[in-house]
């Protein structure tokens, strides 16, 4: 399984301060966000608001927080397949960082991953990866 991240430009109503390495400081939640114009996008920030923000917008049990590019930088360089793979079962890092099977969210489809997925990506690193 191939899975290529190419989202759009991410768009938002009204502007954003530009990003620390280490990303947005405090709780990120999804308002602090820019509303993407891609519908793939906006389906992903639905998905990470509804499933994903308790623990990836606070930093919770290691999890790299959404914005935080240098937290991200080692986990893409691993691939966006590996970290697909790792978020649909489940993984525990160097350090104890957890990640729970499916986010911890076991109806979520592996679509509705790679949505939240690719939206953590797109606001979380220089720009659209393909892996």
């Amino acid at each position: 399984m191939v899975l290529l991240v190419a989202a759009g430009p991410v768009t938002a109503q009204e502007p954003l301060p530009p990003l620390l390495s280490s990303g947005l400081p405090g709780e990120v939640t999804a308002d602090r966000l820019p509303m993407p114009a891609d519908p793939d996008l906006r389906l992903g920030r639905n998905i990470w608001q509804a499933n994903c923000q308790y623990c990836h917008g606070t930093g919770l049990a290691g999890a790299p927080k959404i914005t935080d590019r240098r937290a991200w930088a080692p986990r893409l360089a691993a691939g966006v397949e590996k970290l697909f793979e790792r978020t649909k079962n489940g993984f525990i890092g160097a350090g104890g960082a957890e990640m729970p099977p499916r986010g911890g969210a076991s109806s979520l489809s592996d679509d509705e991953i790679k949505s939240a997925l690719v939206y953590m990506i797109a606001n979380s690193s220089d720009g659209p990866t393909a892996r």
